[in-house]
């Protein structure tokens, strides 16, 4: 069970790292995704700015507790509420008939839809089997090539999870020629 919540936590860690940096890797980026919000009904420039600092603190503070062994719970916690807190804002975004843009990873024209709603509830699924393996596992000595093994896959998973988008449009093409 340990190698799970380092897997769970490794895999968390690339996810928020890589939303976090995309965000905040030139004034550009950071203006686009404060644009973006409007997608989602958040109307105004002050309050556009103020979500998206909630947003970018929220992503820093989720890749470092799980980074930290003594706050890896709390950070598999916050980093399930996150995912959880954006999902139902892209639905209800939806419902309301708006077509908000997933800037998640940067940039992208895909509005959000099902393909974000899978990923996102694959994040927050390893969230929780992380915590509750967390939970579930004393304190137990660690062999190397297992940890080592887990965090390569998770990296991979994490790196999965924020190509989502380029996946699917590799895929798409190989779904309409299935006989």
């Amino acid at each position: 069970m340990p190698y799970l919540v380092i897997g769970a936590r490794a895999m968390l860690f690339v996810i928020f790292v890589a939303s976090f940096a995309s965000k905040v890797r030139s004034r550009a980026a950071l203006a686009a995704f404060a644009d973006s919000l409007a997608g989602f009904g958040i109307e105004g420039t002050r309050l556009q700015a103020c979500t998206a600092g909630i947003v970018i603190t929220a992503e820093a503070a989720a890749a470092v507790l799980v980074a930290l062994p003594f706050t890896a719970s709390w950070g598999l916690t916050a980093g399930a509420l996150i995912i959880t807190v954006f999902t139902v804002q892209a639905s209800i975004a939806r419902r309301r008939g708006l077509r908000p843009v997933c800037l998640c990873f940067g940039s992208s024209t895909s509005a959000l839809g099902a393909r974000h709603i899978t990923r996102n509830a694959l994040i927050i699924a390893v969230a929780i089997a992380g915590l509750l393996a967390e939970f579930g596992s004393g304190r137990t000595h660690l062999a190397v090539a297992p940890v080592v093994l887990a965090t390569g896959i998770a990296v991979i998973a994490g790196t999965a999870m924020v190509v989502w988008d380029d996946l699917a449009a590799l895929l798409a093409p190989l779904q309409g020629s299935r006989p």
